[in-house]
């Protein structure tokens, strides 16, 4: 069972009296009986949504309801109970009867049918505006659900602003209702929760996780005293998407099962179906594989049944992935094609499905397939650059490239799109309206997809020279946007990428950029409470240090991972961590047993394809279900040039003071790292220390050249400081200034060398 259920709360129709129909429609006739008496005695019986629709259909047909009321009360259980067909039916039958249009309107939302939705939502206003005989409070209540559609509907388009305007209307209505029908606070409990709930949602869908979460606190009265089995359901699903946000899964899964008992109470096939999604790709991303994709098999065919072809397909390409991600090549090929039966034209549009339709068949190697996908996102990504980029020049130049990238200068596509999105960045944000800013966000996720796709399928082709360009190009670019769940999702195709070239070229420049990347994406992944994921990644950088013959750091790692393994029930790694700790064991025991399998020329490479095998788990894991990785901007406060010998050729400070108020000697960094370098060497031998963490510093260091070191003093530790840091040193380099810094006491701010070495940390360090 997904849910917690009891069989004595079973959905089954068979349970309910007969006469509790004629219960339910013995209410008082005045207004404000019909609707709220009849929704009460639907909220405290056994909920026979269904057969109650039914009667209030045949009732309806033969006028023997006289009141509008009893057409709200027949579209908001129709639409609970999923009875959408029937519902429809009904509106047809009856000349299309505007007193539905909210929830026929409704219905059209989840199908994606947002124009529909627009043209309903009119009708049905104005057929309110221009009625003869029907009362303010019918007039308010009505509106009040067409808006709340309305509101809905501009959410999902990510239209925000006309989504508040909807949202104010809803709330303003609910207050005039109340007037009107002369109900108490508890009596409009429900009418308050819509406002709230768009509000939240629309939180949600923006990204405002604070907003988001504070709204969900204050409204928890509301629904505590909530008897609509439906509000609840809304309520506890996004209450389960907000703990997986703060790194809470159990409290995250308790509520989802929440969720499903009341959508399952309230018979709400679509709420079932989109919550048990949810919590299925949760478990699965928890390493609780087999249960959670059970779940979401069982729920594709509800979204079927509800022509929501859109989560009907990511569902089904998710769990394809999940099957492929355990080289079960047969059962990813089958839901592959079943995600494909159900691809619709107007998806072309949707760039990460096409992306995981290009990555899924370009790892099962039916290219024509992978090809036909990746053609539909070059075609969005010269859509977007001809809406970013006004220079018509540019644009044919821009053409070119993705028309026939082979044709490509290394790199040219990257740098027109870095210089373009600076551009961007600089101009003031009051000069471009909400709607410009999103739409240069989309244009700058198509060419993104575009290049993830066309990474994995140039990889799996074996071109990884042009699959390491373009992923290279795509972190940059999402870095420089902040999407740092991004930047980890082509971070880990890149590491495989780096592995490969490191196994078929055997340069170990390979597997140093491969660790190097590990490093960067550190502290992103300490913001992630997911202990599958995190073990996974501690592991994989574990097998790459053994590889690049680095044993204490490949402990540490180890270590990480137990201590993150605690937390998680799955006791698949802890099947990893004894593996790894028992080759471990060899090293430093010499145990005959395993000798012979750390032996040999090819140990290095044996221990990479180890690290890649990892690696896969990681591009499937990314992030807990909901999760955005997400920083502060942080400034580091200085960096220093040093030699060898610990004397400071070169510093330059960000920040004045630190955050005690008290400015901080680069001499006195120098004398520093070289006492403890040396003591590090003494106490374990070889290696090098790359970072330093006190209670208020971190140090980060790098070897420039065997003469030179490199430092960086920040306050926290970040992604996008290491990565400033990273590109810095890679720049450093390509001066080819070590010469030069070897045979000075210290650099000069009137010669050229620091004129251009200073201009390089401005330029490195300003964004």
């Amino acid at each position: 069972m997904i849910t917690d259920v009891s069989s004595s709360e079973s959905m089954s129709e068979s349970i309910f009296p007969k006469e509790y129909d004629k219960y339910l429609l013995e209410v008082s006739a005045s207004e404000k009986e019909i609707f709220f008496s009849a929704l009460k005695r639907l909220y405290s019986g056994l909920h026979p949504y269904v057969r109650v629709a039914r009667t209030l259909r045949t009732l309806l047909q033969k006028k023997e309801l006289e009141s509008d009321f009893w057409y709200l009360l027949l579209g908001r259980i129709s639409f609970i109970s999923a009875d959408y067909k029937k519902l429809q039916d009904f509106w047809e039958e009856n000349g299309r009867d505007s007193r539905l249009n909210a929830f026929v309107a409704r219905v059209l939302v989840y199908q994606g049918k947002y124009q529909e939705v627009l043209e309903l939502c009119e009708t049905g206003l104005s057929a309110l505006e221009s009625g003869v005989g029907t009362s303010a409070y019918y007039r308010a209540l009505s509106q009040l659900e067409i808006r709340f559609t309305l509101g809905l509907s501009y959410i999902y388009m990510r239209k925000f602003e006309a989504a508040d305007e909807q949202i104010k209307k809803v709330e303003q209505l609910a207050k005039e209702i109340q007037k009107q029908a002369k109900l108490g606070e508890t009596d409009i409990n429900d009418l308050k929760l819509s406002h709230i709930m768009l509000s939240v949602l629309k939180n949600f869908f923006m990204g405002n996780t604070n907003e988001f979460k504070e709204l969900l606190f204050n409204s928890r009265s509301l629904i505590q005293q909530s008897s609509d089995p439906w509000w609840k359901g809304f309520y506890f699903n996004l209450l389960g998407i907000s703990y997986f946000q703060s790194q809470e899964p159990a409290n995250g899964e308790a509520a989802w099962k929440k969720a499903l008992y009341y959508f399952e109470q309230a018979h709400d096939l679509r709420g079932h179906s989109a919550v048990g999604a949810n919590l299925g790709t949760a478990l699965v991303l928890q390493g609780r594989r087999q249960e959670g994709r059970e779940i979401i098999e069982r729920v594709l065919d509800s979204f079927i049944e509800l022509k929501n072809w859109l989560l009907a397909v990511g569902n089904s390409l998710f769990v394809s992935k999940s099957y492929l991600e355990e080289k079960n090549e047969e059962q990813a090929r089958e839901y592959l094609k079943k995600a494909e039966a159900l691809f619709r034209e107007e998806f072309r549009s949707d760039l990460i499905i096409l992306s995981f339709f290009c990555y899924l068949y370009s790892r099962l190697n039916e290219f024509s397939k992978a090809e036909q996908y990746l053609e539909y996102l070059r075609e969005e990504a010269l859509k977007s650059i001809d809406a970013l980029s006004r220079e018509k020049e540019e644009i044919k130049k821009m053409e070119l490239v993705l028309k026939e990238p082979k044709k490509e200068k290394k790199g040219a596509f990257g740098a027109f799109l870095s210089s373009l999105t600076r551009k961007l960045r600089r101009s003031p944000k009051n000069s471009r309206t909400e709607a410009e800013v999103e739409q240069v966000q989309k244009d700058i996720m198509a060419v993104l997809w575009y290049y993830f796709a066309e990474a994995i399928y140039s990889m799996e082709l074996g071109d990884l020279r042009t699959a390491n360009s373009r992923l290279e190009e795509a972190i940059e670019l999402a870095d420089q946007y902040g999407h740092y769940d991004l930047s980890l999702e082509f971070s880990s195709l890149l590491l495989e990428i780096y592995i490969k070239r490191f196994i078929i070229e055997g340069k170990r420049a390979y597997l140093t950029s491969a660790i190097d990347l590990l490093g960067d994406l550190t502290p992103l992944i300490k913001g992630i409470e997911n202990p599958y994921f995190r073990s996974m990644f501690h592991l994989t950088t574990g097998y790459l240090y053994l590889a690049n013959e680095e044993k204490d750091k490949a402990l540490e790692e180890i270590d990480h991972a137990k201590s993150t393994e605690q937390k998680n029930e799955s006791a698949v790694q802890w099947q990893e961590i004894s593996l790894i700790e028992k080759r471990l064991s060899s090293l430093t025991s010499g145990s005959a047993e395993l000798q012979s399998w750390l032996s040999g020329e090819n140990l290095a490479i044996i221990l990479a394809l180890e690290a890649m095998r990892l690696s896969y788990h990681l591009q499937f894991q990314q992030v807990s279900t909901g999760t955005k990785v997400t920083e502060k901007a942080e400034k580091p406060i200085m960096l220093v040039i040093l030699r060898s010998d610990g004397l400071t050729l070169y510093s330059y400070t960000f920040k004045e003071e630190t955050q005690n108020g008290e400015g901080i000697d680069e001499q006195i960094i120098g004398g520093f790292l070289m006492a403890i370098t040396s003591f590090s060497q003494e106490m374990f031998g070889g290696g090098s220390l790359k970072r330093i963490e006190q209670d208020k510093h971190v140090i980060l260091i790098e070897r420039a050249t065997p003469e030179l070191l490199i430092v960086l003093l920040t306050e926290k530790d970040t992604y996008s400081i290491r990565k400033q840091f990273r590109r810095f040193i890679q720049q450093f380099k390509e001066l080819d200034l070590d010469a030069y810094l070897g045979s000075v006491v210290a650099i000069s701010n009137e010669d050229p060398q620091w004129k251009t070495l200073h201009n390089l940390v401005i330029n490195e360090f300003s964004s």
